[in-house]
């Protein structure tokens, strides 16, 4: 019973509901912004579990996309303003959201 009730709010067996839950999960990925003096390392997580509950409901997003949003919602400054040169630039490192995640977290740990 859990399952089906779980199944059914999730959007894994209603249509409308899965819909829904993809729209949602998509709008929060796009609008989620990390202000500064916010912890980044928490955000970044955020972000891939939108992700991830995404591509639980068969509705992914492709690497590169969520790769430019990710970097689009960190905070203004000297170091993630460098790393989006580098994703401009077509830098070889940022070719997966995991590599462009580590990235993120070492920059910020340089603060």
């Amino acid at each position: 019973m859990w399952k089906y009730l779980e199944d059914y709010y999730e959007g894994k067996t209603n249509a409308a509901t899965r819909v829904n839950q993809e729209i949602i999960l998509f709008n929060r990925l796009q609008t989620t912004k990390c202000k500064a003096g916010e912890d980044v390392g928490q955000h970044v997580d955020t972000m891939f579990t939108f992700k991830a509950q995404l591509a639980a409901l068969n509705a992914d997003v492709r690497g590169q996309i969520f790769i430019q949003m990710l970097v689009q919602s960190l905070p203004t400054n000297e170091r993630f303003d460098r790393l989006k040169g580098m994703m401009e630039s077509g830098s070889k490192k940022m070719k997966s959201p995991e590599k462009v995640k580590d990235q993120i977290l070492r920059m910020e740990s340089y603060n």
